[in-house]
Formats: C-alpha cells, structure tokens, sequence
C-alpha cells in the first residue's frame, strides 16, 4: 500500500514540476526597479488628498458663479448686465481652466503612484518566482531517484516514509506557491487596467483644458465685440437687441411659412407618381449634425434665453468652432439656405416622418434649393463668431442654433438625437 501511495506521488510531483516550469517560461522574470519608496508613495497619496480637495473647493466656486449668472440672466436687458454676464463667463471658465488643471497634476501623481504600485506587485512576482524555481530544483531532484534508490538510501524503513510525507509536503507547497503567483498576476493585471484608465483620464483632460482656452478666448472677444457695437452706450445697446428680437420673429416667422407652402405643395402633388418629395427615406431618428463633445449651451424654450432676448428658444445651441462642417441628420430635400451676409444665415431641410430641420448662423452653404441629400452629408460650416458672415446680431460667440419641427412646430431637438 505504501509503494502504491508513492507512485501516486511521483507522479503528481512530475506534473507539478511541469506546470511549474510552463508557468515560469510563460512568466519571464522582471528585472527592473521599484520606482518610489513606500515612504515617497504614502506622501504622493497624501499630496493627491490635498489637491482633491482643492478641486472640490474650486467646483463649489464655479458652481456659485453658475448661480450668480443665472441670477443675472433673469433680470431687466441692460448694457451693464450684459456686461456683467460675460465677466461671469469669463470668471467661470477661467476657474474651470484652474480646476482642470489641478486635476491634470493630480492624475499625474495617481499615474506616478500606480507605476509605483505595478512595480511592487512585479517584484513580488519575480520573488514568488524564485521560490518556485528552487522547488522545481528539489523535486527534479527526488523525482529523479527510484523507490529503491530511495529506500536503500535511508538508514531505516523509518526514514525512508519520513523522505515520503517530506516530498508530498514539498509538493503541497510549490501548489501554495503556485497559487500565490496566480493571484499577484491578477492583481497586477488588474493594476494596469487602472492605469490605463488613468492615462486616458489624463488625456481627457487636456483636451477638456483645450477646450476651456479656446472658449475663454471667444468669451474675451465677444465682450469686446459688444463694447465696440455699443461704443460703450446704454441706448445703443438696447437699439441693438431690438433689432436682435425682430430679426430672430421674422425669421421664425419665414421658416414657418416656407414649411406651410412646401407641404401644401405636397398635398396638391400627392397624386403625382414622379413627386420627388414622396422619395425622401427615414425612420424619424436624426444623427448628430456637429460633433457635441462641448455639450449644450442653450435648450430649447431655455427661459434664461427668453428672458435674456425677450424671444423664445425654439432650439438648442452646440458650442463648435466657427467653420465646422456640418452633416445632413437624415436624408432629406434643401428647402432654402438663406444667406444673409452678415446678417442670421440659416439651411432648412425637409425629411421623412414630417420632420424638418434648420440649421442657424451658417458661414456657408454647401447646397441649394431643392437639392437632395443623405445623411452624413455635408451641407455647410457652422458660424455664430460675433461680426462674422451669416452670424447675426447678438449673437454670444461660435455655435450652431440646430431647431427641429414637426409639420412646421418647433419641438426638442433632444427627443429625436442620440443620447449625449
């Protein structure tokens, strides 16, 4: 009973010696250093502690800024508050830029800590490695000897049992061993998951501050732009947004009249097999005309905006540069583009499902009157840069005023985009 027990053993002892060595040549051991003292480690986590908190500080400024704007927004038109707001504006996106770039150091020291903590975790490997390396040794060792070798080599049948229990320990171990490894792979692989996240956080950021430069540029010029349209005047700030509100109610009210000559035409043509309004394709859903990654400055009916201008918002605003490319939402027929010089140039578009959209403060125009598109192609660049050609009056700095209507009413762009 007890050779049989030992041949069992035997041979689990040479498939452990195997797995072992697979493992270890799979495994190579690493040979650099740990970049940080646990000491220095501890004082970077405490430092990036600190700066959390700084953040935190900085995202309770901007959020009372944010009040205070809206605060302003609500209140009587006026030169000073106009003023006031963009000062506002101005104050928040340099707060942000500061946050931002706090945050960007911050992860800085979480990369430099996470490396730290990689390098540790493959230290600890190559250790475990080596242990495992002198047990694959040992037991080659005793797998190499026979069960005679084995019992003529002991003083007594005693010890040569004792030799026994001693090599099945050895093996119980060296699968510890084996485990242990496993598990700081795990971990160590876990670790870098984390730091890769970390680093596309970084990323994130920096074009987050990018972002934020370019806009407070465009704040510090569109402040300029009113003082120089004013010349510094309450009078002829208030000339100017009077002129702003009838121009934003006559366009309304042209938009809504070509809708209702272009399907009454519709009606009339309906029995007509070659009407080419009736080719238009599309499940009602719209794609994205500009790339939104700056979010939304203003929703539709947004009441700041109403209070502000004296007018509603029949559409959203998306922050993008001046001359960005703009994408058909949908297949569809160009009903009109309006170029207006220097005055609010527009594109509408016709599509399927009663749908139509329009296209605000366009610097260019791609496409005309009755011309089918597909979605995806470009119709025109954006524009909205105060003073610039297509912008209009009053306009607050580069963006694209995007409306949608259903048979000629104004609805929420938002119910018929993808999710941001």
């Amino acid at each position: 009973m007890r050779m049989n027990i030992y041949k069992t053993n035997h041979k689990f002892s040479f498939s452990l010696i195997l797995t072992l060595s697979a493992f270890l040549v799979l495994c190579p051991f690493y040979s650099g250093k740990i970049l940080l003292a646990e000491d220095d480690v501890e004082d970077l986590n405490q430092d990036v502690s600190e700066r959390q908190k700084e953040i935190n500080e900085l995202e309770k400024q901007v959020s009372t800024i944010e009040e205070e704007i809206t605060k302003k927004q609500q209140e009587e038109q006026s030169l000073n508050n106009q003023i006031s707001i963009l000062d506002g504006e101005i104050e928040k996106t340099e707060t942000k830029i500061q946050e931002t770039e706090l945050k960007i150091d911050t992860t800085k020291k979480e990369i430099t800590v996470k490396q730290a903590e990689i390098k540790q975790k493959e230290a600890e490997i190559n250790k475990q490695k080596e242990v495992l390396a002198e047990f694959i040794r040992i037991m080659y060792q005793q797998d190499q000897k026979t069960t005679v070798e084995m019992m003529f080599s002991n003083r007594s049948f005693s010890d040569y049992l004792n030799e026994m229990q001693n090599t099945e320990t050895l093996e119980n171990k060296g699968q510890e061993v084996l485990e242990v490894v496993k598990q700081l792979k795990q971990d160590l692989a876990w670790q870098k998951q984390v730091l890769e996240a970390k680093r596309d956080s970084l990323q994130g950021l920096s074009d987050k501050l990018d972002i934020s430069k370019s806009n407070l540029d465009e704040e510090k010029e569109n402040k300029q732009q009113i003082l120089g349209e004013t010349q510094a005047q309450e009078d002829k700030y208030q000339a100017l947004l009077e002129k702003a509100r009838k121009e934003q109610e006559n366009i309304n009210v042209e938009i809504r009249d070509l809708e209702r000559e272009i399907r009454k035409q519709l009606a009339n043509r309906h029995e007509e097999s070659d009407n080419q309004w009736d080719k238009i394709k599309g499940d009602g859903t719209l794609s994205w005309p500009v790339n939104p990654y700056k979010g939304i400055s203003a929703y539709f009916m947004d009441p700041s905006y109403a209070s502000y201008f004296g007018v509603n918002h029949y559409a959203i605003d998306l922050p993008t540069p001046q001359g960005t490319p703009m994408y058909a939402p949908a297949d569809g027929y160009v009903v009109r583009y309006r170029d207006a010089g220097y005055g609010y140039s527009y594109i509408l578009l016709m599509h399927a499902n009663d749908l139509s959209t329009v296209y605000g403060h366009t610097s260019a125009s791609f496409v005309s009157a009755g011309q089918y598109v597909t979605e995806g192609q470009v119709i025109g660049l954006s524009g909205g840069t105060p003073g610039t050609k297509g912008a209009g009056l009053m306009t607050t700095g580069a963006h694209l005023h995007l409306e949608v209507r259903v048979n000629g009413v104004p609805v929420d762009p938002l119910r018929y985009l993808p999710g941001l």
